[in-house]
């Protein structure tokens, strides 16, 4: 099922893990594509991918399971290192050399000598891409609750993204890419715009999910608004900041954009919480 599961994410289809017609057709097809780990996919094969580079020394910073930027420049560094193709990208050639026991580890600085740096010399990790969003970081200089902060780059893609749909309309069940619920617009926005390769998920799917949990006071622009309506019916929408939502709302039968939500006694009342998971 999880080879499915990644057949279908290089395939862009919807993510499930089962063999459907559709899937089988693109599997047995002469032109299926091949494993490819590359910037913007996110998963448990990113992860350990990250966490073999982390041990060889390639990648400083934490392990996320999401392939940006930073993970990127490991990949070239240990292809550059290993004699390999410098694409930055994980296929199958990079993969067998990269767990194999003959893996050339990265070369540490000389401890011999202290030299000052010059204005040439790189003291950062290197500046994601225009194509490359950066790997979340760790935790927000500025946020004393301990919660990673948003991924600026990510976030902004996903709400681009997002915000084309509006005026698609609503139908219970609907994944795009005419028709949406309200869950299957935020499962649809998120692996189409190409910052994160997730499962369809209502509001207590997300209750259960990893992703860190945030306040009201806490939210930030592109974190998931999860509600629990009347009689225990869920809702889920994406928080644009200053009060705004975009949510496929089956009221107007569309997908559209409500201002000043803390304004209105509904979605105060309703509220349970919020999830960050472009980070």
């Amino acid at each position: 099922a999880y080879s499915v599961q990644l057949f279908q994410r290089a395939c862009d289809l919807e993510i499930t893990g089962t063999l459907d017609d559709t899937t089988f057709t693109m599997l047995m097809d002469e032109n299926a594509p091949s494993y490819l780990l590359n910037v913007g996919l996110n998963g448990t094969d990113v992860e350990e991918v990250q966490k073999r580079l982390k041990k060889l020394g390639y990648l400083k910073v934490k392990v996320t399971g999401y392939f940006g930027a930073d993970t990127e420049a490991a990949v070239k560094a240990f292809q550059k290192n290993n004699g390999l193709t410098v694409d930055g990208c994980v296929g199958s050639e990079t993969r067998e050399v990269l767990y194999s026991s003959s893996a050339k580890k990265a070369v540490s600085p000389s401890k011999s000598k202290s030299p000052s740096p010059s204005k040439n010399t790189a003291t950062k990790d290197p500046a994601p891409s225009k194509t490359a969003p950066a790997d979340p970081p760790q935790q927000s200089e500025n946020n004393n609750s301990g919660l990673p902060a948003p991924d600026s780059g990510r976030v902004e893609t996903f709400i681009n993204y997002a915000q084309t749909l509006m005026g698609k309309p609503y139908v219970l069940g609907g994944k795009g890419p005419e028709k949406f619920d309200c869950s299957g617009f935020i499962y649809y926005a998120l692996n189409k715009s190409g910052v994160m390769s997730i499962n369809y998920m209502t509001s207590a799917g997300w209750k259960k999910s990893s992703f860190p949990t945030v306040s009201k006071s806490e939210l930030q622009r592109g974190d998931i608004l999860c509600f629990n309506g009347p009689n225990g019916t869920g809702h889920v929408g994406i928080y644009l900041g200053s009060q705004k939502m975009l949510d496929a709302s089956s009221d107007e039968g569309k997908i559209r954009i409500t201002s000043n939500i803390w304004s209105k006694n509904y979605w105060n009342k309703y509220f349970r919480f919020g999830k960050r998971a472009l980070y």
